[in-house]
Order: structure tokens, then C-alpha cells, then sequence
């Protein structure tokens, strides 16, 4: 074949062979080579010319390499272009696997920005399709605000697939830093935020493989973003039928850990590496080593063999002959003096300030063995802000450790004072430092068998095929715990309560709570209060508040005395009380901690998330209080703060989303209300999947939303699956799964279904009743609904005297909010013949709900109209006109668009008949009663009773009109 039929054949073997790990390379290479001896040989210059051992511009290879940048690529599409249901808009960068685009969405779904990447068609093999669409879904999970959103993928026409990130305009971290003039300290601050992004990625179990600066923007606001997460690895996903030598294993040589180069498993270490390389680069501006950037060596086998040139040495290392790419990484061609002046300093102070402390910890992340490298990115961040705080590094010798002291209270020390505690330091800090650093190693061992248990899971032998959860994963690992630490309690204390912690965001309350058990148990009191804080936000999930509240306050008294001073623990306990607290029923006292915990955070510049946290427990209990719109400023505050900290998909924005929701509906602002309820829904089924246990919440908020709004059918979808994952997750027997069943029983109270929902509410009210207590107010809202049952059932005597109940428990519980029970009540009376007190029970009502609520409400609408017919029975028709008006007002202008709701066939109905008594009425009256039946024709069906009962008042009042006429 002529070098033009061959390219195609030789780029692809070039870009598949060039990431191989190089013991296995030329092997690899001739098996897919077979017998064409040309064809191997091409491939073989041009990997050579790429790692430097033979001159790029020498003989043929010139041709080859040349061809492989080129522009004229089959792969690269013109602008305007379209990939699924984007337009690209132009080419933003060019990588080993493929291109990548801005994009505009051309859907019409909505209109959006995004970097497009599109994978090189001779990598679309079926084997990394099904890889890529497997691994998108995991990978559109990480949400953080240092970590560019995954918006979608798909397989482009060509059949090879292609992601969309968050498009981001900004700089590479590396030149960023340097156009702005960064300090050390400066630098390392930055650093800390990508290491943020790391740290959440592997909580995720998702390696990124990746690291560099092009892989990092910084935006004009000096926040950092890693990117390129469409090639991260998750650690459990891959069997070994994914993993064959045909595919390329992506990779940036410069910043590939050893492990990547040979071929051998990657973990999270491996990102510790490439952070440990951009470490270097942002501190020094060179590469760590000496050789493969000088064009001595490739720099694979540099990786792999040779030690990190010490930081103060590679600023004097020659300029202008970088090799392998670094220049496009590092200030290669800068001298001495240039590189300190981007750093705001001299030649000589940064050269001191490389040496010690941010020596070693640069060493320790670019360890060559995993097994002696930080085994953390955590464990790296705690010794870079350990050396910011200018504290000592651990491990040094005791008089290291006392010169960071005195480097940090120069101010304070005398003389004097110096030679006291040079004699008393001498013998207190050996002793101390030998039990430290034996403490010390012992967790980090444990930290590391545990971790590796959980990598080992994604081992062909153990996955044997199968896709490894996150839940076998975490069960991996407590098994691990429980046959390798039984000698030692603390560590063993330390990971079961990290794992339990896990677990009670898995939604798996029951293995929470054991491993929390098992850990308190372990654990000294004095020191238990965040395991204490933890049990008890796992308990009160699970309904278990009385335990719960024990907990909480227990862990309070262990702060306030002193025995573990921790500001933000101290917040989070109160946060964790006043929660309790509102699920007990103790609203004032829900307020009250909640407000304490507001001051506290609003104090702390370092507490923003934890007052976003308070806030939002604080708005749960003004809305208990019902302060609605002072519950609806603390909600948006806090959902402010989360947004911002977190960005929008997160659990705790979901959560603010869902306050949100409840506030705006007692404020008569529905459409708002349910906009907030679906995107609270929305978060919760991507970050925990549908049938999380923490869903039946979210579904019960967006169902009763819909139930107000009249949209029966939907909403009677929506509350019975809420009912059934709370049944799932939190048993039949919990207050918890009792809220979503209380409102379906109020759903079908309204719409076709009068003996279920007795039934659903006798069963609700008998668990709160022996959860709660009788003076809860979840009881007392279940007791009024049972009532209005038996009312609709016609079994008045019964429902006035559980009427009468409630409300004396009522005034027990200093229960404000008793509008339902007043107007229920009045309607109970006026039916059994008492229109007096009919009419001043919904007065009071009404009243309440003047003050409690929005003018058009829900809860006004209702009490006007119960009133409006009262008035009627006592013949007071001129005040019950207005006040079935009133009502109709209400709900044409917010329970539905034009008043399309089916209560407003009942007070149509309830009005028509007024008018009709007028001599000018009728043309009115007879309108009213059309639209009274074709609602409830729309809403309940031909076949219920009431639609026949309307259609009857219809027919005879035109029969009775027309009669009049003649």
C-alpha cells in the first residue's frame, strides 16, 4: 500500500500502541502488526521520534508524524456541524483520543453552551461504546463546584461517542498563576482547591487518570475547574473483558505515575502522583525531572527510574531545550529570576522557601510505589495546610517540631522563656512524638488495607465478570474492618463510624445504625460527640426520636463542657437538635436552636456551608410556627449559599428546593411551588437514584403540591410511589412512611376513593399515635383528617366528637395553625342544623387563616367557603355571596390557570344556587352551575355521585328558568 492507503491503519496503531505500558509495547505492537513488516516498522519510528530517542526530523518519519497533525483529518468536523442535538461552533483543543468543540444545543429543549468532546472514530470500537456509556452515567454524578459539570453523551453519526462538559472560559491553572503574579502561598491555596475536586471524585470511587494543567481552568474569578472527567476510571466499574490490549489507555505522559506507565492497577495514588507533578510545576516552574526534560531520555523511562530533582536545584536547570511537551506546561525557557518574579519574590528567598517542609511533601507525592507515596489526596492536603499554618510536619525531630513553634509565637517567646521550654521540650515532646507517630502509622496502615480492600474489588477474580456496586464495595471494606482490627478499637471505632456515615447516606439506616453502635461503643465518651451527632441524624431518619434526642444532647454536653472543643461540630449538633426537635413537634424550641446555630455560623468565615445548613433548619421551624414569609427568606438564603458552595445538584440544594416548595404553596404561589418541587425531585433521582429511601420524601412534597393544584390523576401517581419506597425504606411502622400515606388518604378523600383512605389514615394515626404521641402534630393532623372522613361518610355524631378532640389537643400542644379543624367542625354543626355556631367556628377559621396565610390561599379559599354556605343555611345570603366569591377569587387566580380546579365546581355550585333567587341572576346562575358540572365532569369523572348531582341541579334549574320565561 502507498503511505496514504496505510495512514489510517498506522495513526491508529500509533495512538493505541503509544500509551502501552513500555514492557509490554513492541510485543503488543507486532500481534497487531501481524506479518507487515512495513507497516511495524512506521508504527516504530513514529513512537520513536515521539519519546526522543531518534531526532524528529530524520528520515521518513517526517512524513508520518507530519500527516498525524495535520488539519486534513477525516475526524475533524467543519464548524456548524452537527453531533447529536449540538451545533459546533468551533475547535477549542486537540487530544491523543480525539477533538474537542464548543457547541451550542440546537434541540430546542433549552439553549446551552458546552465543550464537546468527540472520540476518534478508530478508537469506536464496541468495546469502549459500551464502556463510555456505562461509565457516563456515573461520571454525570460528580457535581462540585471545583469539577466541570458532565452535561450528556452519545454515539455521533460516525458511530463514535462523544460527552459534553460544562463549558468553561479560563486559564491554565499553570499560566494563571503566573500572569497574576501568585505567591508560594498563594499557589498552594489554589492547589487545595483542585486537591477539593480529587478528594470528592475518590469519595465517588472515580480516579481521574488525567491531572495536568490543561486539565485545570481558572476562571476570571480565580476559581479553579478540573476537567476532562469523560476519561476518569471508575475504581469498580471495569471487568477484564473492558480492559483488552486493543484499547488505549489515556494518559499524559508527563504526568502519568509509574503504575500507569507499567501497566499495573491504577488507584487513587495515582492521582496523588499527577497533584504531586502540578505541585512541582505551580511551586518551581519546571518538571521534576532532569534528564527527559533536558532531551537526554524518554520520559517514560524517567518516570519509571529516575528520582525527582529536589525543587531548589531544577531553577538553575539549563533553559530553552525542553522536550516531550513540558513547555507547554511549564516556563521552560524562563530563567531563575523570571520564574521568582511570577512568584512575587527573589531568586534566592524562593529558593530557600523550596528546601524543608515543601520539599518533602512534593517527594512524598511523587513516590515511584503507590504503597510509599501519600495514600490519600486528603493526607496530602492536612500536610500542605499543616505547613501553611506553619505547624510541623509529621514525623520530624523533636527540635524540627520546636523551631516551628517558635517560628510561630516569635512575637510571644522571650529569652527566658525560650531556655525553660528548650529543657522541658527536650523530654515531654520525645515521649509524646514516639506514641504520636506509632498512632499514627497504625491508622494510616488501617487506612490503607481498608481502601485497598476496596480496590481489589474491581479485580477480574473478584468481580468474576459482574459490575461491582458501591454498596459491595462498602460492605467489602466493613467486612475487612471486622477481621483485621479487632485488636485495635480506636482505628476500628474511626472507620466503622466513617462507614455508617456512608451507609446513612446510601439510605441503609439499618446498617447505619449497627456500625455507629459498634463504633460509639468503642469509643471513650469524651470523645464521642460526632459519633453521638451521627447516631442521632441516623436515628431521627429512621422515626427514632426519643433515642435520638438523648444523642443529640448528649453530644451538646460534651462541646459546651469543653471536652472536645470544636466550633463546627458544635453547629452541626445544634442543627442536628433543632431538626429533632421539629419532627418531635417542638417548634419553638426547633426555632431557638436553629437561631442559635445561625449566630454561630454567621460568625465563622470558614462555616459558609454550615450556615446554609442552619438556615434551613431555621426556615423549617418558622414554617412550622407559620411565619411563611419569613420561612421563605431563610429558605432562599440558604439556598443561596448551597448553590454557590455546592453548585446545583446537591443534596442540600434539593433540600432547600423542597422547604422552598412548602413555603411558596402557603403562600398561594403554586406554579412557583411546583417548579421547585419538580427540581427537587429532579437532584435527588440523579445523585441517589429512584428508589432511594430520601425519594418517597421529595415525591410526597411534588404530589400533595399537585393534589392542590387539582391535578388529580398525577398527583395520586406520584404520592402512591412515594408511599411504596417509603414502605420499602423505612418500614410500615415509621412516622416517616406515615406523611406521604396521610396525604394520599387526603388525595382520595377528594377524589374516588372514601373507605381507602380511612383505612390508610386508621393505620397512619395508630403508628403516630405510639411514635409520636397524641399531642404531635403529624397526630393531630392525621386525627382531623380521619374526622372529615367520617363526615363525608355521613357519621356526623363521630366526626364532631373527634373534631371537638383535636382541638381541645390543640390548645395542649399551643397548636397555632387550627384552621382545618375549626372550618370542619363549623361545616359538621351546620350540617347537623347549628348554623350559629357553624358560623362562628369558620369565622375563627377564617381568621386564623387571614394571619396564618396568603389572602387567596388554599386555606382562605376553604374558609370562605365553608362560611359562604353557613351564611346560606342561615339565610344571610347577601354576606354568603360574598364569601363563595371570595373563595372563587382565590382559586381562579392561584389553585389552577382560570380557576380549572375541582373544588371550584363546589363553590360554583354553592353560588349558582344564591343567584338563581335573583330576579337578575339567572343568566349568571344557570353559567355557574355549566361550569360547575363540566368540572366536575373534567376532574371526577361522568359516574361519580357528585357529578350527578350537579348535572341534576343543572337540569332543574333550567327546567325552572325556562317555566319562569313562559
Amino acid at each position: 500500500m502507498t503511505t496514504q492507503d496505510a495512514w489510517p491503519r498506522v495513526r491508529a496503531l500509533y495512538h493505541a500502541a503509544l500509551d502501552q505500558p513500555e514492557p509490554v509495547r513492541s510485543a503488543w505492537l507486532e500481534e497487531h502488526c501481524g506479518n507487515d513488516a512495513d507497516l511495524l516498522a512506521r508504527v516504530r519510528s513514529l513512537l520513536m521520534a515521539s519519546d526522543g530517542e531518534q531526532h524528529i526530523l530524520d528520515g521518513p518519519v517526517v512524513d508520518l508524524l507530519q500527516r498525524l497533525r495535520t488539519t486534513d483529518d477525516p475526524d475533524e468536523l467543519g464548524l456548524g456541524a452537527t453531533v447529536g442535538p449540538y451545533r459546533l461552533q468551533r475547535l477549542l483543543g486537540v487530544g491523543g483520543m480525539g477533538r474537542v468543540y464548543l457547541a451550542e444545543r440546537i434541540d430546542g429543549q433549552f439553549h446551552q453552551l458546552v465543550a464537546l468532546k468527540l472520540i476518534r472514530s478508530e478508537f469506536a470500537n464496541p468495546q469502549l461504546r459500551q464502556r463510555f456509556l456505562r461509565e457516563r452515567d456515573t461520571l454525570a454524578r460528580l457535581t462540585h463546584p471545583h469539577i466541570a459539570l458532565l452535561h450528556d453523551g452519545g454515539i455521533g453519526a460516525n458511530g463514535a461517542p462523544y460527552f459534553t462538559l460544562e463549558y468553561i472560559e479560563g486559564e491554565p491553572i499553570t499560566a494563571w498563576c503566573d500572569a497574576h503574579s501568585l505567591g508560594l502561598r498563594d499557589r498552594i491555596a489554589l492547589f487545595l482547591k483542585v486537591c477539593a475536586a480529587a478528594e470528592y471524585a475518590h469519595r465517588n470511587l472515580i480516579v481521574h487518570r488525567d491531572i495536568k494543567p490543561s486539565n485545570i481552568l481558572v476562571t476570571a474569578e480565580g476559581e479553579p475547574k478540573l476537567l476532562d472527567f469523560g476519561i476518569a476510571k471508575p475504581l469498580a466499574s471495569d471487568s477484564s473483558a473492558m480492559e483488552t490490549a486493543t484499547q488505549a489507555h489515556p494518559m499524559t505522559r508527563e504526568f502519568a505515575a509509574p503504575e500507569q506507565v507499567l501497566g499495573e492497577p491504577i488507584t487513587t495514588a495515582t492521582d496523588v502522583y499527577a497533584l504531586g507533578i502540578l505541585l512541582y510545576l505551580l511551586l518551581c516552574g519546571r518538571m521534576p525531572y532532569r534528564r527527559a526534560a533536558l532531551g537526554e531520555t524518554g520520559w517514560t523511562k524517567s518516570v519509571v527510574e529516575e528520582t525527582p530533582e529536589p525543587m531548589e536545584r531544577a531553577l538553575t536547570r539549563p533553559v530553552g531545550v525542553a522536550r516531550d511537551g513540558v513547555a507547554a506546561h511549564a516556563s521552560a525557557e524562563a530563567t531563575i529570576d523570571q520564574i521568582a518574579a511570577q512568584r512575587a519574590t527573589s531568586a534566592l528567598q524562593l529558593q530557600r522557601a523550596l528546601r524543608g517542609d515543601l520539599e518533602r511533601i512534593v517527594q512524598g507525592a511523587l513516590a515511584k510505589s503507590p504503597e510509599t507515596r501519600y495514600p490519600t489526596v486528603t493526607a496530602l492536603v492536612d500536610d500542605l495546610r499543616t505547613y501553611l499554618e506553619g505547624r510541623p510536619l509529621r514525623g520530624g525531630h523533636w527540635r524540627y517540631r520546636f523551631g516551628k513553634f517558635l517560628r510561630r509565637h516569635r512575637v510571644g517567646v522571650a529569652a527566658g522563656t525560650v531556655a525553660a521550654l528548650l529543657t522541658i521540650a527536650g523530654v515531654s515532646a520525645i515521649v509524646w512524638q514516639s506514641r504520636e507517630t506509632a498512632r499514627q502509622a497504625r491508622t494510616v496502615i488501617a487506612v490503607k488495607d481498608f481502601l485497598l480492600s476496596l480496590f481489589n474489588a474491581s479485580d477480574p477474580n473478584a468481580a468474576k465478570g459482574r459490575d461491582i456496586s458501591a454498596r459491595e464495595l462498602i460492605d467489602r471494606g466493613n467486612a475487612q474492618i471486622e477481621r483485621g482490627l479487632a485488636r485495635e478499637p480506636a482505628l476500628r471505632a474511626e472507620l466503622q463510624g466513617t462507614l455508617g456515615r456512608i451507609y446513612f447516606e446510601l439510605g441503609l439506616y439499618d446498617q447505619a445504625r449497627a456500625l455507629q453502635r459498634s463504633a460509639l461503643s468503642l469509643t471513650p465518651p469524651e470523645n464521642a460527640a460526632t459519633l453521638d451527632r451521627e447516631l442521632a441524624d441516623t436515628l431521627s431518619a429512621h422515626g427514632d426520636l426519643a433515642d435520638a434526642d438523648a444523642l443529640a444532647a448528649q453530644a451538646f454536653d460534651l462541646l459546651q463542657s469543653g471536652a472536645q472543643a470544636d466550633a463546627h461540630e458544635r453547629i452541626r449538633v445544634l442543627i442536628t437538635r433543632s431538626s429533632i426537635a421539629q419532627r418531635r413537634g417542638s417548634s419553638a424550641e426547633a426555632q431557638k436552636l436553629a437561631h442559635e446555630a445561625v449566630a454561630l455560623a454567621r460568625k465563622d468565615t470558614d462555616a459558609k456551608e454550615l450556615l446554609g445548613n442552619s438556615l434551613s433548619a431555621e426556615g423549617l421551624a418558622e414554617w412550622d410556627l407559620r411565619d411563611t414569609a419569613k420561612s421563605e427568606t431563610l429558605y432562599r438564603e440558604a439556598l443561596q449559599i448551597h448553590r454557590d458552595v455546592f453548585g446545583d445538584t446537591d443534596l442540600r440544594v434539593a433540600t432547600d428546593r423542597q422547604n422552598l416548595t412548602l413555603a411558596l404553596r402557603n403562600l398561594g404561589r403554586y406554579d412557583e411551588a411546583l417548579d421547585q418541587a419538580r427540581r427537587n425531585v429532579a437532584i435527588r433521582e440523579q445523585i441517589l437514584g429512584p428508589t432511594h429511601p430520601e425519594i418517597a420524601r421529595a415525591l410526597d412534597t411534588l404530589g400533595t403540591t399537585l393534589y392542590h393544584m387539582g391535578r388529580y390523576p398525577e398527583a395520586e401517581q406520584t404520592m402512591r410511589r412515594s408511599v411504596e419506597i417509603a414502605r420499602a425504606g423505612f418500614g410500615t411502622d415509621n412516622p416517616v412512611t406515615m406523611n406521604p400515606q396521610n396525604n394520599l388518604a387526603l388525595l382520595l378523600m377528594d377524589w374516588h376513593g372514601l373507605d381507602e383512605a380511612e383505612q390508610l389514615l386508621k393505620e397512619t394515626l395508630a403508628v403516630e399515635t405510639a411514635k409520636l404521641g397524641e399531642l404531635h402534630y403529624a397526630t393531630l393532623i392525621a386525627s382531623s383528617n380521619l374526622a372529615e372522613v367520617h363526615a363525608r361518610q355521613n357519621k356526623l355524631e363521630l366526626a364532631e366528637t373527634e373534631l371537638r378532640d383535636v382541638l381541645a389537643r390543640d390548645e395542649r400542644a399551643n397548636i397555632r395553625d387550627r384552621v382545618w379543624e375549626l372550618f370542619r367542625l363549623g361545616d359538621v354543626r351546620r350540617r347537623r342544623g347549628d348554623w350559629q355556631e357553624a358560623v362562628a367556628l369558620d369565622r375563627q377559621a377564617l381568621a386564623q387563616a387571614e394571619k396564618l396565610f396568603a389572602p387567596n390561599s388554599r386555606h382562605c379559599a376553604l374558609a370562605h367557603y365553608y362560611l359562604g354556605l353557613a351564611l346560606a343555611d342561615g339565610g344571610e345570603i347577601d354576606e354568603a355571596e360574598r364569601q363563595l366569591r371570595a373563595t372563587l377569587n382565590a382559586q381562579r387566580s392561584l389553585l389552577a390557570p382560570d380557576g380549572d380546579h375541582p373544588l371550584t365546581a363546589s363553590a360554583s355550585l354553592a353560588l349558582a344556587q344564591l343567584v338563581l333567587k335573583r330576579a337578575d341572576g339567572k343568566t349568571e346562575g344557570l353559567a355557574l352551575l355549566r361550569r360547575a358540572v363540566t368540572l366536575r365532569e373534567q376532574f371526577l369523572g361522568d359516574d361519580d355521585d357528585r357529578t350527578r348531582q350537579a348535572r341534576a341541579v343543572l337540569a332543574s334549574a333550567e327546567k325552572s328558568v325556562a317555566m319562569e320565561a313562559r
